[in-house]
């Protein structure tokens, strides 16, 4: 059996040392969360070099001409995914005769045209390109964001995909 003025007191020094407890939890945490907002202030800190220039210089001379391969249409065949897969990225130079089945919009086609063909209600997922994070547009607000002057912008905005199955933009030509 326990003894009840044994048993009060070790219970009494429990909840004494609980609320400690919580708060060294607590302080633990809040250290925890500073160090986070610490490395953050690091990762947004300027470059002190300029990307374009790195990109140009000697180191990467190998990189850019076997970053991607150029190709013509008649060449992309299934065979050559076959044989080779797809490690490489693939820029068509030339697609005579539209061989690849591919429908190009003319060069005067532009984001008011798909809101045209595809409804001002449509929903985009569109993604903040500085946080990463995604959020829902309707397809006449990114219309009024993209043709927003860019240097009006507050945020800078990706559509991750469209969704244009049985609208007029599947048959567009």
């Amino acid at each position: 059996m326990i003894d009840n003025k044994n048993g009060a007191r070790q219970q009494n020094r429990e909840q004494q040392q609980q609320p400690s407890r919580k708060l060294r939890s607590r302080q633990k945490k809040a250290r925890y969360n500073e160090e986070l907002l610490d490395d953050e202030e690091d990762f947004f800190e300027e470059r002190y070099f300029d990307v374009e220039e790195k990109l140009q210089c000697k180191s990467f001379a190998n990189c850019q001409r076997n970053c991607v391969r150029e190709m013509n249409g008649t060449d992309i065949t299934f065979e050559l995914f076959q044989r080779n897969g797809f490690q490489t990225p693939m820029v068509v130079k030339e697609n005579k005769n539209n061989v690849l089945g591919m429908k190009i919009p003319s060069n005067s086609f532009t984001v008011d045209d798909v809101k045209a063909c595809v409804g001002q209600r449509r929903i985009l997922d569109v993604m903040d390109v500085e946080t990463q994070k995604g959020k829902t547009m309707t397809m006449k607000e990114w219309c009024n964001y993209y043709n927003n002057n860019t240097e009006n912008r507050m945020e800078l905005l990706n559509v991750i995909s469209l969704e244009f199955s049985h609208t007029k933009l599947e048959t567009f030509r």
